[in-house]
């Protein structure tokens, strides 16, 4: 149980949902996306942080189910938007062939390089939302000095994504 006025941090978790007032859910990321969904009709968000590995495992999916199985959210209610983050310009995979599966080979826009917007894209929409309620930033991490990246610097900082239901 979450207690409103109270931060708590949870560490190793890629996914949050809630259907509370007044509490916001975060993740930290820095070329990772974070996609936030949210449901007008049952009242309830959540947002997962989707790298690489949560793509492979579509933590999308895994989040849009668990509103389903936990508030009743349909997706064709959902709203989802895709945070800044590594764009098709600067998403260099080299090793694409042992950690990525083939499904995703077909979002290769140049040799090494994928479009992870794409990707995430066709999850939400594999997941049931509708298209016109879907948003992706489109703005690369990589490239964007006003944002945090891993690829770009190394060591970084992290920026952070934010959605929470009206208190």
């Amino acid at each position: 149980t979450v207690v409103p006025d109270v931060d708590l941090d949870i560490d190793q978790c890629d996914g949050l949902i809630t259907d509370r007032p007044g509490i916001g859910l975060m993740v930290r990321q820095a070329d990772c996306q974070a996609v936030m969904l949210y449901d007008p009709v049952q009242s309830a968000v959540g947002i997962v942080h989707a790298g690489w590995r949560g793509t492979v495992a579509n933590i999308i999916g895994a989040g849009v189910s668990a509103m389903q199985e936990h508030y009743g959210t349909r997706p064709d209610d959902l709203v989802a938007a895709v945070s800044p983050s590594l764009g098709p310009c600067c998403a260099e995979f080299k090793n694409f062939s042992t950690e990525l599966p083939d499904s995703l080979h077909r979002y290769q826009v140049r040799p090494t390089y994928f479009d992870f917007w794409a990707i995430s894209r066709s999850q939400l929409l594999a997941a049931g939302i509708p298209a016109k309620s879907i948003s992706v930033a489109g703005v690369c991490t990589v490239c964007n000095r006003d944002y945090f990246s891993f690829r770009r610097e190394k060591t970084t900082g992290r920026f952070a994504s934010l959605i929470g239901l009206r208190g």
